[in-house]
């Protein structure tokens, strides 16, 4: 079983994800100079400043989208379970989460909260901090928590 303190203070981050955001980053951002300086003048010029503009906003979307998802987390402290979905964090108290569940084929770990839905079935939100591309790590991570929700219980 797990004691608080081996809990309190952890945050998981999607490593898979962040090296890949990484990688895509340098990837795009070097493509797309790279492509912008071997253009020859004569084709360079033909550009205007609006589709030159609409080419970075697409280019700055299209990151800012995959490290939003990079960035997410998931940790805990005294009080409960905190994570981060993109841009929207999420706080709930230990006394409000029942499980964390990572199956097989799961993009990600999801947490069952206490309170049910109209169908008698358990709350769930994704933890997009905790994901199975991780493999092992992200497997226990599930297993620390839950096993500190456990001795919660006892």
């Amino acid at each position: 079983m797990s004691d608080l303190r081996s809990v309190v203070g952890q945050v998981w981050r999607p490593r898979v994800l962040i090296i890949t955001a990484s990688v895509f980053t340098v990837l795009l951002v070097g493509g797309s100079l790279i492509g912008w300086f071997t253009l020859p003048g004569s084709i360079q010029d033909r550009f205007t400043f609006g589709q030159v503009a609409t080419l970075l906003v697409i280019l700055g979307v299209m990151l800012l989208v995959m490290w939003m998802l990079a960035l997410s987390f998931v940790g805990t402290d005294v009080n409960g379970l905190r994570f981060r979905n993109g841009v929207r964090t999420h706080r709930l108290g230990w006394q409000e989460v029942r499980r964390i569940r990572l199956r097989p084929g799961d993009p990600w770990a999801v947490v069952l909260l206490r309170r049910t839905d109209a169908a008698g079935e358990p709350v769930q939100r994704m933890m997009m901090g905790i994901q199975s591309a991780d493999g092992e790590r992200a497997r226990d991570a599930v297993r620390t928590i839950n096993d500190h929700l456990a001795a919660r219980d006892d």
